[in-house]
């Protein structure tokens, strides 16, 4: 069967990817060799969650799905808290102080991702779903490539692209070149009750060997945390008991929310910084994880991804209205001159933080302080970097 578009990958920037292109009449195919989130159950806490900036909320709402998303199940954060251990350095953001609703929204992954597949499904946008791949032939001399799937089907299409994740098939498949760096850090995620009311406000303090993070949920006193932390620590957190953890949290985040309980198990995963040096080659694309990874510590990942998807249907509609091949390196360069410069900036940005803030040098202590304070007492500032974190 032939297609314009094959999306390999059924995340949500991939996902969004697909359905922005079939908005646009391309006919799209998204594979995926695991089975995407069709449904989420209210009556189950939210598993892993994503910080859904104003830029992407936008996104969300062109292709139609992000009024459902919000009604289902969302929380949004008027505030943020931020603080550096060993020091009196802190930023206070408020949404109200800048004429904002919100400074942006809580949202678990399998909601958007279950969401975007029932607007699918509404589509001709066809799906495959557990089936890998055997084989892939590049770009015939018709313009075509063939994908062989597992199950003996063939799929023809124009263009491929990758949005398959960080430890992506498709860039390992084309041998895309791209650096990578370990952020020495694992991230923790889990799920907590806290004493205190979150207040819709999301907090973050910085510690000699991580970074804490408390996102907010819909329940006032249930949270979801990122804790990223020394790889080389990793093993001595995930073998405290339930109780001996919350313990930790509790002290980690000075108490901020009040005594902590654990209620969900923790998962881990390493923090591994990754960009490809051409985002593209003739008719293979890379988009999101499979593009660029990031550590947790700005909530950014998946904002990039979305923005990547967002460009990526603009240049590609565009150039089927004026007739030109959606798969010629010209049309795909458009697409990574418009994002290369701006994720390799978001990439830099948290690598900075993470070096400055996450040690214990006694001579950044001071500069961090008065960096961190003089921020937020200075308006123009904190509106700049509150624009960034919006997307725009």
């Amino acid at each position: 069967m032939q297609y314009d578009v094959i999306v390999i990958g059924g995340g949500m920037a991939g996902l969004a990817c697909a359905l922005g292109l079939s908005h646009k009449g391309f006919s799209v195919v998204v594979l995926d060799a695991k089975k995407i989130a069709c449904q989420i159950y209210l009556a189950q806490q939210p598993k892993r969650v994503s910080a859904i900036n104003h830029a992407s909320e936008e996104f969300l709402t062109q292709l139609g799905v992000w009024q459902e998303i919000i009604q289902t199940r969302a929380q949004p954060y008027v505030a943020m808290q931020v603080w550096d251990q060993h020091s009196s350095a802190q930023l206070n953001l408020q949404a109200h102080a800048f004429s904002q609703p919100n400074l942006g929204m809580i949202v678990e992954n399998d909601l958007i991702l279950s969401t975007l597949r029932s607007a699918l499904l509404k589509t001709n946008v066809e799906i495959f779903e557990e089936i890998r791949i055997k084989e892939i032939s590049k770009a015939t001399s018709q313009g075509q490539n063939n994908i062989l799937l597992e199950n003996g089907k063939t799929l023809q299409c124009k263009l491929i692209i990758g949005a398959d994740g960080a430890n992506s098939f498709v860039r390992d498949y084309f041998q895309f070149q791209y650096k990578k760096t370990s952020y020495e850090h694992h991230a923790i995620v889990a799920n907590i009750k806290t004493q205190k009311s979150h207040q819709s406000t999301a907090y973050q303090r910085f510690l000699s060997n991580g970074v804490l993070a408390f996102l907010p949920l819909s329940d006032p006193y249930l949270c979801s945390i990122v804790y990223s932390i020394q790889s080389n620590k990793l093993n001595d957190i995930l073998t405290l008991s339930e109780i001996e953890f919350s313990k930790h949290l509790f002290v980690a985040s000075e108490a901020k929310l009040g005594q902590i309980e654990l209620k969900s198990p923790r998962m881990s995963f390493e923090l591994i910084e990754r960009h490809v040096d051409c985002y593209y080659q003739k008719a293979i694309v890379v988009i999101a994880d499979a593009a660029h990874t990031i550590h947790p510590l700005a909530g950014q990942g998946i904002n990039l991804g979305f923005a990547d998807a967002n460009v990526l249907i603009e240049v590609l509609a565009h150039a089927k209205a004026i007739h030109r091949d959606i798969a010629d390196v010209s049309t795909l360069a458009k697409y990574e001159r418009k994002r290369r410069v701006k994720n390799q900036t978001m990439l830099h940005t948290v690598q900075g933080l993470k070096q400055l803030f996450c040690n214990d040098n006694r001579l950044l202590k001071p500069l961090r302080a008065l960096g961190m304070n003089f921020v937020n007492d200075t308006y123009l500032l904190k509106r700049f970097f509150i624009e960034k974190a919006a997307g725009h």
